[in-house]
């Protein structure tokens, strides 16, 4: 009865840490637009460890020789971040689609599929530059907060006021004069 109850608690133990890996990627795809040949062909898919237990990449591997994969051999810890890295041989002219599978113990995506495209252009032929970041909003400036002091309200000056007129004081009559 005890071997019976050891297994069964056993085997609730390994589901429940089977089940805790997750793997979350920021994007499963990667469009390098119009690039020149013989460009950088590196990218790289950043992912996050959303389980509860270490997440282990057993492989990588592209679709064809000219998409060459690199990805973490050490387990990611869980909340930790890490990256695959794709290299894209630019020296094929042309447009293309390649994709990465990448095979985890992760429970909920044990195999993930990563998706490359563009186009490489002839030699000689220049990329087009990428668009320029819009400008950030302008905003009024703020007057710097003070640490710990109450703001003064701020006085305005005043108009001068104008001078007094220089008048004659009256005399009093001394009543020894009379």
């Amino acid at each position: 009865m005890k071997k019976l109850l050891f297994v069964c608690v056993s085997f609730l133990g390994m589901s429940a840490y089977v089940s805790a890996q997750k793997i979350e990627f920021k994007q499963l795809e990667i469009n390098y637009g119009k690039i020149s040949h013989g460009a950088d062909g590196a990218r790289e898919f950043e992912f996050t460890n959303t389980g509860s237990a270490p997440l282990i990449i057993s492989a990588a591997q592209g679709s064809c020789g000219c998409t060459v994969p690199e990805y973490p051999k050490e387990p990611i810890m869980p909340g930790a971040k890490s990256v695959i890295k794709v290299k894209y041989d630019t020296q094929r002219t042309g447009g293309f689609t390649k994709y990465v599978t990448l095979t985890s113990n992760s429970t909920d995506n044990p195999s993930t599929r990563l998706t490359i495209s563009g186009e490489v252009l002839p030699q000689g032929e220049a990329a087009p530059a990428p668009p320029a970041a819009p400008a950030p909003p302008v905003t009024p400036a703020q007057p710097a907060p003070t640490a710990g002091k109450k703001e003064r309200p701020v006085k305005k000056p005043s108009a001068p006021k104008p001078p007094k007129p220089n008048r004659p004081s009256p005399k009093k009559e001394s009543t020894l004069e009379k």
